[in-house]
């Protein structure tokens, strides 16, 4: 927790000033503070310097070492999924990433759509990607329900998609719905494109780019979270004592999304029916 708020500020315009993400650095610096605080790293490791949860003075420092991999910032540089798998000693269940991007500021352990975007984001923890479920879902009795999550996510998932394939500001959706986009992308194209033909589009999309990471090597296995959301019980608030059922949620999204159980790729069918062609 830091409550400086100048720090805040001051570290965050540093990080846009050397091309650094803020997300992916925070969550770096706060993985290298847990592993300080349990003894996997030393001042020694850390260049002499005193990084513990609530030192605001350290942080420009560090992502100065970050931007110039100097140092401590040379392990830190490619994100904490990579410095964990480095360090070991179980740091891994608290680097908050997946496919080696850090999540955005939604604790998923309350929100199971939220934690399957973070698990599926074919670019990693990315936060926007695939619908951002977690808004949805606030206060909703479905946010901790199995049976019907993975419909709810592929439904904000293709719409998600076809704002970013139009280019549009993805805030709105709530307001907007599809209707924006199937207007406007009508009137571009001199194309009939309705609602359900977007919905079709951003299905093609989301499976184009799942089996351009099967190609590259990923499958269920990398549709992962670290072991804090998955067994370690929410502390407090409204959904205390929850954690995610990771493995339950991704067998019924596979189920809605047409993908083999199994492997997480999506199946011959459901690629033909949308006119996908394989070729080897």
């Amino acid at each position: 927790e830091n409550p400086r708020v100048d720090s805040i500020i001051a570290v965050d315009d540093l990080c846009d000033l050397l091309g650094l993400d803020s997300i992916s650095a925070g969550l770096s610096i706060g993985w290298t503070m847990e592993c300080v605080e349990r003894g996997l790293l030393t001042q020694q490791d850390t260049d002499g310097l005193d990084v513990r949860f609530g030192n605001h003075a350290v942080l420009c420092d560090l992502v100065r070492k970050i931007a110039y991999r100097e140092g401590i910032g040379d392990l830190l540089a490619e994100g904490s999924q990579a410095a964990a798998a480095k360090v070991g000693g179980g740091s891994m269940a608290w680097a908050m990433a997946n496919k080696g991007v850090e999540f955005g500021g939604y604790e998923c352990r309350g929100s199971w759509g939220q934690a399957l975007q973070f698990a599926l984001s074919h670019r990693g923890g990315c936060h926007h990607d695939l619908g951002l479920p977690a808004r949805r879902q606030m206060g909703s009795p479905q946010a901790t329900q199995i049976e019907g999550q993975g419909e709810a996510f592929k439904e904000g998932a293709f719409e998600q998609i076809v704002y970013d394939c139009a280019v549009m500001c993805s805030f709105p959706r709530s307001i907007l719905g599809m209707e924006a986009p199937s207007a406007a992308l009508s009137a571009v194209t001199g194309r009939d494109l309705g609602i359900p033909q977007l919905i079709e589009i951003g299905e093609r999309v989301m499976n184009m780019e799942r089996l351009y990471i099967v190609k590259s090597g990923y499958g269920r296995a990398d549709d992962r979270l670290p072991d804090r959301l998955l067994k370690e019980p929410l502390p407090d608030g409204p959904d205390k004592g929850l954690v995610v059922p990771l493995e339950a949620l991704k067998d019924d999204f596979y189920r809605a999304a047409g993908w083999d159980l199994e492997t997480g790729i999506p199946r011959v069918e459901t690629l033909e029916r949308l006119g996908i062609e394989l070729r080897v």
